[in-house]
């Protein structure tokens, strides 16, 4: 199966990096976790199914939407961020510029 990406701008065409965007993609990221399936040939998959070989890309960009602090530089290294100590590229995961 063929990846999937969802392209998602702001409904004012603003920065998807306000508290209240980010939250809002966060929560909507989740739900695609939790109720994507898809059936094909038969039988059901599920979102970590459906995500592979790109799970740990969308992993790196929760952990950047949960750790980015406007006030805080380090945070928001794009596109390459600091976790736990190792660096994780995710400029691939944006088009635009977000800042």
């Amino acid at each position: 199966m063929d990846p999937v990406y969802v392209m998602i701008e702001a409904r004012d065409g603003g920065s998807l990096m306000r508290n209240a965007q980010r939250k809002v993609l966060m929560q909507f990221i989740k739900f695609i976790q939790a109720n994507v399936t898809m059936l094909y040939k038969g039988r059901e998959y599920g979102y970590q199914e459906l995500c592979e070989p790109y799970c740990e890309m969308n992993t790196a960009f929760m952990a950047f939407l949960r750790l980015y602090d406007e006030s805080n530089p380090s945070t928001y290294t794009y596109p390459s961020i600091d976790l736990f100590g190792s660096q994780a590229f995710i400029g691939e995961l944006s088009i635009g510029s977000c800042f």
